[in-house]
């Protein structure tokens, strides 16, 4: 009989764990309980780090370094309880702004696009215009603006909208298509909806 004592796991598979790395915490979720085969017995996990990578990530963390993940939290409240969230996708949100003729209000209207993997980019990340083709150069009647927000990788369902960190998500967008369309458009009145 080996010396370390049989324990009971505290995490099982599917489980969504934190662990420390480098000077921030981590999510993951649990993929494999590996058992026991650590130093001194302690018991080992397999854990999915990136799941929206086409090749994700996976590492194996000792259950002492392991905690329970917090609840589902906008990026900008996981980074000020010390959690990274570079591994985390990104939603895209398109916003299109439609003016209607000779009128200098613009009515908006939102779609949620497929998830996308992470990477760098963030914000508002693009600007697109278009006009009928009767009008002159610089009337614009449409403007799209991207945006990508970072999405808590539990959130598994983005077209609902039932739960609120898909509301604050939504909201901080829109907050940031409206700025990057007003810098286009500084005299431009947005028809709230």
């Amino acid at each position: 009989m080996s010396s370390a004592t049989k324990t009971a796991p505290r995490f099982h598979i599917g489980d969504w764990v934190s662990f420390p790395s480098v000077s921030r915490r981590v999510l993951a979720q649990v993929i494999e309980d590996r058992g026991q085969l650590g130093v001194r017995g302690r018991r080992l996990y397999r854990v999915l780090i990136d799941p929206a990578q086409d090749e994700p990530t996976t590492s194996e963390i000792p259950e002492a370094d392991l905690e329970p993940a917090p609840e589902i939290l906008p990026a900008e409240v996981a980074r000020e309880k010390g959690f990274s969230t570079q591994n985390w996708p990104r939603q895209a949100f398109d916003f299109r702004y439609i003016r209607k003729k000779d009128a200098n209000t613009w009515t908006v209207k939102s779609r949620r696009e497929e998830r996308m993997g992470s990477g760098k980019a963030l914000g508002a990340v693009s600007y697109a215009t278009a006009r009928w083709e009767s009008e002159s150069v610089g009337d614009e009647t449409h403007a799209i603006v991207s945006v990508l927000i970072e999405c808590d990788p539990r959130l598994t369902d983005p077209y609902s909208l039932d739960h609120p960190v898909w509301r604050a998500m939504t909201q901080e967008a829109r907050k940031l298509a409206d700025e990057l369309f007003k810098s286009k458009h500084p005299k431009a009145v947005i028809a709230s909806h």
